[in-house]
């Protein structure tokens, strides 16, 4: 059987419902984007409108099938291609896209795959 990711999108759209543009945000406790809701289970309590690079250091911490030596360039290349689509969907205001992205990204294996 496959190891479950450490966290479901079940929980984290429960957990923060009301995500934000980051033009619509600020740095205060209720104000975040979908990206910022994974960084903030992964322990980056700052990151509430992370950067691409800071969701993929989030990945890392949750999802077991992502390592961070141990990725080859094309599963690299496909990862960030996923986060950058799961920004620009936050950044224009489509929060159902951007979940959708992101629960792929929390199931994704090597192979560019979410099994």
């Amino acid at each position: 059987m496959t190891p479950k990711p450490k966290l479901s999108l079940k929980f984290l759209k429960e957990k923060y419902p009301r995500p934000l543009r980051a033009i619509d945000g600020c740095s205060i406790d209720d104000h975040y984007c979908v990206g910022g809701a994974l960084c903030r289970e992964a322990g980056m309590q700052d990151k509430s409108f992370p950067n691409d690079t800071e969701i993929m250091d989030a990945l890392y911490r949750v999802n077991p099938h992502i390592e961070r030596y141990e990725l080859n360039d094309r599963d690299y290349v496909n990862l960030m291609g996923q986060i950058k689509s799961l920004t620009k969907a936050n950044d224009a205001g489509d929060f159902d896209l951007a979940w959708h992205i992101l629960g792929d990204l929390l199931k994704w294996r090597s192979g560019g795959s979410a099994s």
